[in-house]
């Protein structure tokens, strides 16, 4: 909500600072309809009851929600969220992360962008 990050002038930098780092705390636990997702302790609720989800499904949400409103690639996605360490699964995985977050946390906030990929879209 951009009016959360209205501050009224004059204001010093110790306020801007409080409110820049609250801003960057939201995104620490996104809370969708009867969805709480706790990025920093990678845990998921429904309606207050633990749900099991993976980390990479986790990853791949924050992501999503770190860039709303914007439709991302399957190869953006993979290149943000799979360290390069790690072996990269061919692109279509995503679609599996993704059918598999709508069907746990029944996130209908994920649209399918035909010939793109996937755009988190909060109303």
């Amino acid at each position: 909500n951009l009016a959360d990050g209205y501050i009224e002038k004059p204001f010093s930098l110790p306020v801007l600072k409080a409110r820049i780092d609250a801003l960057l705390q939201k995104q620490d636990i996104f809370e969708y309809k009867n969805v709480c997702v706790n990025f920093k302790s990678y845990t998921a609720k429904i309606d207050g009851k633990m749900i099991d989800i993976n980390a990479k499904e986790l990853e791949i949400l924050k992501y999503l929600l770190d860039n709303a409103g914007i439709a991302l690639s399957r190869a953006q996605i993979l290149d943000h969220v799979w360290k390069e360490s790690e072996d990269v699964p061919y692109d279509r995985v995503i679609d599996v992360y993704i059918k598999e977050l709508r069907k746990k946390l029944g996130l209908d906030c994920i649209t399918t962008i035909r010939n793109v990929g996937y755009k988190l879209e909060i109303s």
